[in-house]
């Protein structure tokens, strides 16, 4: 998929040096909030997801995995580098999901979020909503601070 000059494929083992890159600085903000706990960093990288990348002007500026998960996909790790955000990257990415997931026959796209780290808003304006807020369980504050998490779901649109 291509959206404002922004393409989105397939992740390649070509590809780990600029994803590490995006991931450490898209991520650095977020690790003023949490920290994902040493368990949950064991399962994320046992799970057999697929992950994609955005390129624009032949870099690498953001990525995201999925996997499925009954009928849905749920995404994990959206990262975007902090010079090309508010730029459709993160919106580009999602919506290729959405195309797997229509061509798949999945009913909607699901993901978790940590409240506060004010990214609810971004997912919702991407046709996301707030189905159940709970107590975070795989994340620990860095201030010591309860944390939540919201899991959030968005509907696909099947012609």
């Amino acid at each position: 998929m291509e959206e404002a000059g922004i393409k989105v494929r397939k992740a390649t083992s070509e590809d780990t040096t600029a994803i590490d890159e995006v991931g450490r600085l898209a991520v650095a903000d977020l690790r003023k909030v949490y920290r994902p706990t040493p368990s949950a960093v064991k399962r994320a990288r046992a799970q057999r997801t697929t992950r994609l990348v955005a390129v624009l002007d032949g870099r690498i500026v953001g990525t995201m995995r999925y996997r499925p998960e009954g009928d849905r996909l749920h995404l994990m790790g959206p990262m975007v580098h902090p010079d090309f955000r508010r730029r459709g990257v993160a919106r580009a990415i999602v919506e290729s999901v959405a195309t797997i997931a229509r061509t798949i026959g999945a009913a909607r796209l699901s993901l978790f979020t940590v409240v506060e780290t004010g990214n609810v808003p971004i997912f919702e304006r991407m046709g996301f909503k707030v189905v159940r807020t709970t107590s975070a369980e795989d994340v620990e504050s860095v201030c010591g601070l309860a944390l939540n998490e919201a899991y959030m779901e968005r509907p696909i649109e099947h012609e």
